[in-house]
């Protein structure tokens, strides 16, 4: 595992260009930031899959992975702050969850599989241990930013 990079390649091509979007939309890096990430969230393939290891329970399908993600994760707006990292080689995210007083606290790493026609694999890693791996601390306030 090594620390963060930006998220480049086919699912990241044009994420500034739909940041640049939403600001223009919304005027607030904050609430386009939020969107462009639910965005993200939601861009599941037809035969994507999400595993949550140790855990046996598993998801196939798109309209399944996105309906366990909407019903646990994207309950609000700004309720999660992904940081892109890179484990074993490969696109992942540092997932921080937010509490009700406003700090963000280290949930989740997802390994995900980035395809030509979207993403395919979530693997989600619910250790908030590995944070410490990618040089990222456990917790931090609105608008500061982890690390």
């Amino acid at each position: 595992m090594t620390g963060r990079e930006d998220f480049t390649g086919l699912a990241g091509q044009f994420r500034g260009e739909l940041l640049a979007h939403c600001y223009r939309m919304l005027g607030s890096a904050a609430d386009a930031e939020d969107l462009v990430q639910e965005t993200y969230l939601r861009a599941w393939r037809a035969d994507a899959a999400l595993e949550m290891p140790p855990l046996l329970t598993w998801f196939t399908g798109r309209q399944t992975v996105a309906r366990f993600i909407e019903a646990h994760f994207l309950t609000e707006p700004g309720g999660l702050r992904l940081v892109p990292v890179t484990a074993n080689g490969e696109r992942a995210f540092a997932v921080y969850r937010r509490e009700p007083a406003g700090m963000y606290r280290a949930h989740a790493v997802l390994a995900v599989t980035v395809t030509t026609t979207g993403i395919t694999r979530i693997i989600a890693f619910q250790d908030t241990g590995l944070f410490k791996s990618f040089g990222l601390p456990g917790e931090y306030r609105a608008g500061s930013g982890p690390g």
